[in-house]
Order: structure tokens, then sequence, then C-alpha cells
């Protein structure tokens, strides 16, 4: 699901330098605060989950869990 909020929150995270390590599926950042696109409400207790390069799904905690395997990254608070 590629959009938006997703290509802006993949900027911000290549930008931070976050890369997925090759014993992961995946890397979840969590409890993080995600701005999806300049007017919209902030998504607080967020989480990105990042496949290889590619941000592949941005929510809230409470209705977005990380996959098994994937490696989490708890960011509480952080832009």
């Amino acid at each position: 699901m590629l959009n938006r909020r997703n290509i802006v929150a993949g900027a911000a995270l290549s930008a931070m330098g976050f890369r997925v390590h090759a014993s992961a599926p995946g890397v979840a950042i969590t409890g993080v605060k995600i701005y999806p696109a300049p007017g919209e409400r902030p998504i607080i207790d967020g989480v990105v989950l990042i496949r290889g390069s590619q941000v592949v799904a941005v929510g809230r905690r409470a209705s977005l869990a990380a996959p098994a395997g994937y490696r989490v990254v708890e960011r509480p608070g952080e832009i």
C-alpha cells in the first residue's frame, strides 16, 4: 500500500538512516509520531513497517502490529 503517507514516512526514515538487517525480514519502528501529509493530523504512537528500503505500512500501534520476525525498534515520541 503505497500512498502519500508512506512516501513521506519513507523519505524521513531514509534520511535517518534506517535500513533492514539481512537477518531480519523487516523493521518495525514503533512509538513514533508520524506526520502523514501536510494538513493531516499526526499519528501519535505510530508504527512504520519497512521491508528492504521500502515503507510497506504506516499506522497506529493499536491497529498495526509488527509481523513475525521483524526487528522492532522502539522510538517513543520521536518524529
